[in-house]
């Protein structure tokens, strides 16, 4: 294994050559040019990162919780002071995508939705095209925990109205644990009403460093 400084080009060019090919996994994210940036973290790190940097304090989440990871994003948003509505679903049985239409009906107000796509608590992969067509119609963004699906099962982009996904290398990609990934569409990357709420985790800081000249804000882990 070679030795390479995080601070030498070489480290660089890994990075910004990594970038422009996770957005290729996928040819919805490649031609509506999603942008992705690297952490070193775990997948709940990059999680944590994309709902802490994109969604904004005065916007309403709905969160979908039918697993331990979908309830871990709710105290991520509880913790960043991110309001929220919850819509817990038993982990036994499919989620029931009437009941989002229906709360989304019900609360106008929602502009996001926040879901695991494969809720590895019970090994069930939720119903995202179906969530992501009942999002698009009430103009409802949605950020996604890919963690344990991307690379793996097929992943919309517009269609869903997909605003960001975080995952990590160390799952279906079968790549290096301690590395992740948050993809974000491009209206994501230039909205400047956001609010970040950490300074190791500010994805804008991240994306104009790997997309200016290849290295990361801060030493990589």
């Amino acid at each position: 294994m070679k030795d390479v400084c995080h601070r030498e080009l070489e480290f660089a060019e890994v990075v910004q050559g990594i970038n422009t090919k996770l957005s290729k996994v996928y040819s919805e994210l490649s031609d509506s040019k999603y942008q992705s940036v690297l952490l070193t973290s775990s997948g709940t790190g990059a999680v944590e990162a994309m709902l802490s940097t994109f969604i904004p304090k005065d916007s309403i989440t709905l969160v979908i919780d039918n697993g331990v990871y979908g309830a871990r994003m709710e105290r991520m948003l509880e913790l960043s002071n991110r309001r929220h509505k919850i819509l817990k679903f038993d982990w036994k049985k499919q989620i029931d995508v009437g009941l989002i239409d229906k709360k989304l009906k019900e609360c106008k107000e929602i502009e996001n939705l926040v879901l695991v796509h494969h809720e590895t608590t019970t090994g069930r992969l939720n119903q995202l095209f179906e969530i992501g067509k009942i999002c698009k119609e009430h103009n409802v963004k949605i950020f996604l925990d890919a963690v344990s699906s991307f690379g793996a099962e097929r992943i919309l982009a517009e269609d869903i109205n997909l605003a960001a996904l975080a995952a990590t290398a160390n799952k279906c990609l079968h790549g290096a644990p301690g590395i992740s990934f948050v993809i974000a569409h491009p209206n994501v990357w230039s909205n400047t009403q956001a609010e970040p709420s950490t300074v190791y985790f500010n994805l804008f800081d991240y994306h104009r460093s790997q997309y200016s000249d290849g290295f990361s804000p801060f030493t990589p882990a």
